[in-house]
């Protein structure tokens, strides 16, 4: 375990690049107490440069990239982007109804945000990947893909639902802090390097993002349950088990989505006004539901030292979730090898449809009790499917069971069935 000695180094190193910041002062003007004071007041001053308020919360929070270099970096990232894409034959930006309509939303949803002071802007880009990004500094991108099963032209809350998610990200400052932590933080701890670590770090980003996007939703005047809708909607369409997902996942799956958005959009109806801007927006951002906002009265004596602890514990408090989380995903991860297929047959189910019966092997210490498999079906070197198959089956520990999956009436003789990854609990 790395977590203990990273805690002993996070404090000097958040401590250095503070006073590193700090302006100077001359050496026996008032003796130690005024000598910490200066400290003090420098501390205060020079977080502003490197534990600045956030946005939305209020607190310091650990981040070394100015909002003058976000937004310089994240128009220089979207100008290459951009350049590639119109090289590869994609239109940026096509003109017409749909991105008319995403301007539209969008500008509704950024006017109710933090964070306004911005250059927002959202582009859309002609990709089949049914995604969105940004890259900080008020700027968002859509791929047209959603609009293949995700979105319907003309509708605003599902569109409102997506964009919302990215703006939330911008104004978390998650581009920024990510650099900042996962960069500067490898010095405090190598877990940082680690892709799993990297994402349970992302994964908590995007879970933040999510509950945040519906408080956008509500204030802009879009029912605030149209994101727990859209990733229904998404987990309908393409059904996600822990196994696809993996051990590396980033993104929360949708059916946990799902319950983040519901609870979250559930909060946050009291500020739903259908249809129109809620008028006390800017009000109701300073202090809600989801983020009470911490007071900010000026600097009293001690607050220098204050905000340096605040920030170092904050981004702390975040590593040691992360840290957490990636030991149980390395755990899982290695778990997942020892529950495995050990044999596959063809044999009706007991409904006496075509069926292919897996034997699974538990070689773990605990019992199994639900199983989750991505089968792949081939014939003469051709892949023909790949569905997913489930089933509550108890099996003991260092011991196998089978279970059987329907064949979806292929031709048992031509075809042979691989088992591309399991999951289980």
């Amino acid at each position: 375990m790395t977590r203990l000695p990273g805690r002993r180094r996070g404090a000097p190193l958040a401590a250095a690049l503070l006073l590193l910041c700090a302006p100077g002062r001359g050496a026996g003007d008032g003796g130690p107490e005024a000598d910490l004071g200066s400290l003090d007041r420098g501390l205060y001053e020079a977080g502003g440069a490197v534990a600045p308020s956030h946005p939305v919360t209020g607190r310091p929070t650990l981040n070394v990239v100015p909002e003058a270099l976000e937004i310089r970096l994240a128009r220089d990232f979207f100008r290459q982007y951009a350049g590639q894409a119109r090289a590869g034959g994609a239109a940026v930006d096509p003109p017409g109804a749909r991105l008319e309509r995403v301007r539209a939303v969008f500008g509704a949803l950024v006017a109710v945000a933090h964070r306004p002071q911005l250059p927002w802007e959202v582009h859309l880009v002609e990709d089949p990947s049914a995604n969105a990004f940004t890259a900080g500094g008020g700027l968002v991108v859509l791929l047209s893909g959603l609009w293949d099963g995700i979105l319907e032209e003309g509708d605003d809350a599902g569109l409102a639902a997506v964009l919302a998610h990215e703006i939330a990200h911008v104004t978390l400052l998650h581009p920024p802090t990510r650099v900042t932590w996962l960069e500067v933080g490898g010095v405090v701890s190598p877990q940082t390097k680690d892709p799993y670590y990297r994402a349970a770090y992302s994964h908590e980003q995007e879970a933040e993002a999510d509950r945040l996007s519906t408080l956008y939703l509500a204030l802009a005047g879009q029912d605030p349950l149209a994101a727990s809708r859209l990733w229904a909607r998404v987990a309908a369409r393409s059904p996600e088990s822990a196994a696809r997902a993996g051990y590396l996942h980033d993104h929360p799956v949708s059916h946990e989505r799902v319950r983040i958005t519901s609870e979250a959009g559930a909060a946050v109806r009291r500020y739903f006004r259908p249809g129109r801007r809620n008028p006390r927006h800017r009000e109701i951002l300073a202090d809600n539901v989801l983020y009470p906002r911490a007071r900010d009265d000026g600097y009293r004596p001690g607050d220098g030292f204050a905000r340096a602890a605040s920030a170092v514990l904050d981004g702390f408090r975040v590593h040691r979730r992360a840290s957490r989380a990636r030991d149980e995903r390395v755990a899982a991860a290695r778990d997942q090898a020892r529950v495995r297929v050990i044999g596959t047959w063809h044999a009706p189910t007991e409904q006496g449809e075509p069926g292919i019966v897996l034997d699974v092997w538990n070689g773990t210490d605990r019992a199994v009790g639900s199983l989750g498999f991505t089968l792949a079906y081939w014939s003469r070197g051709a892949l023909l499917l790949i569905e997913e198959c489930h089933g509550d089956v108890r099996i003991a520990p260092r011991s196998s069971r089978t279970l059987t999956c329907p064949r979806q009436g292929m031709d048992a003789d031509r075809i042979e069935p691989q088992v591309v990854e399991v999951s289980w609990r």
